[in-house]
């Protein structure tokens, strides 16, 4: 085990970063705290964020905040990054910054890893291409969750396949791995269906579904998804927002399923939340996008759907209690370990940094 190492980037100096240092950048002690343990702790790496933990990122001040600070930080301690080998960004923003402090030669790191690229918006995808264009070097790579988005990237932003790398999606929890996978019908009762997250989502399609059925459906999402305060809600439709990450996995535990209504299926979204199913043995009804079936194979660890017209039907075949049911949670289940566990990711990414 190497040794604990890790300064905010204004106190970098006591951590001194010195040729041949790989270092992890990114903006607070809350953002990819597990990744940060494995690089540092395994990988021998220095993290540097660039604030504490002083706001939350849900609010869309303060993510317009970060996005102005982030830079401003950077180039004020561009000195402390002078000398690193090896930079892993966490986040675009800081990632962007960085190349632009490597174009006016302040810093030369021989590799710079932006990790878990992505774009909810397509349209988005226009900027960065041009700031590819205009800021990336043969050393810049991009790390991306899953094989659809390495090929939507490469050709959106005009970058070469070979500078971009995949590690699927992980929650990185090492807890995860000292479970058995047994399942326990009993952890399913009493029987509520489950929808969580708050990008890209469709909540008005699935209520309406649940209008006609008579089934409980809690829906955990968050105070930016505003859309669901004009909808007037049936009584077996339950709205929790802005819950503690202990309580949603507990949702997601005890749920008959879990259902996703994807609005943009040209976008990226749902992934965290599948991986969690996966983990607590609970299926994934989802609708059917490029990215999603890297994840799910309909009928033997989930559903893909077209529409949530469809989800009444797959309902009906759901027992918690049957063997159907037993064999589609354990085949969820092998997929999280084989390649959404922290030991399969952790062992990709060192492959990835070599």
């Amino acid at each position: 085990m190497l040794q604990h190492q890790d300064a905010l980037i204004d106190d970098v100096a006591a951590v001194p970063i010195t040729r041949g240092t790989r270092v992890f950048v990114r903006m607070n002690r809350m953002v990819y705290p597990e990744v940060r343990d494995h690089l540092v702790e395994q990988l021998g790496f220095i993290d540097v964020p660039l604030f504490e933990s002083d706001y939350n990122p849900l609010s869309a001040w303060a993510r317009c905040r970060s996005v102005l600070k982030s830079p401003v930080q950077i180039i004020r301690n561009w000195r402390h990054l002078r000398d690193a080998d090896v930079i892993v960004a966490a986040l675009k923003n800081i990632s962007i910054s960085l190349k632009v402090l490597e174009r006016l030669r302040l810093i030369r790191p021989r590799e710079h890893y932006c990790y878990g690229f992505f774009s909810h918006s397509p349209k988005a995808l226009g900027w960065f291409r041009w700031l590819a264009l205009l800021l990336d070097s043969e050393r810049d790579f991009y790390i991306v969750f899953t094989e659809e988005e390495a090929r939507r990237y490469s050709e959106a932003m005009a970058v070469p396949l070979s500078r971009i790398r995949v590690l699927p999606y992980s929650d990185w929890d090492r807890a995860a791995e000292q479970l058995d996978g047994t399942y326990d019908p009993g952890h399913k009762q009493p029987r509520y269906y489950f929808s969580g997250g708050y990008s890209n989502r469709d909540y008005r399609a699935l209520i309406d579904v649940f209008r006609g059925l008579p089934d409980r459906l809690v829906i955990a999402c968050s105070a930016i998804n505003t859309e669901i305060n004009e909808i007037a809600l049936p009584a077996n439709v339950e709205l929790r927002r802005d819950i503690p990450i202990t309580e949603f996995d507990a949702l997601i535990e005890g749920a008959t399923a879990c259902i996703l209504p994807i609005r943009d299926r040209s976008s990226v979204a749902g992934q965290s939340v599948v991986v969690n199913c996966l983990k607590h043995l609970t299926p994934v009804i989802i609708i059917d996008t490029p990215v999603v079936r890297e994840y799910l194979e309909h009928g033997r660890s989930g559903y893909l759907v077209e529409s949530m017209r469809e989800v009444p039907a797959i309902l009906a075949q759901l027992d918690p209690a049957s063997q159907a049911y037993r064999q589609l949670v354990a085949h969820g289940y092998r997929i999280y370990l084989e390649r959404h566990s922290h030991r399969a990711v952790a062992q990709r990414l060192a492959k990835i940094l070599g």
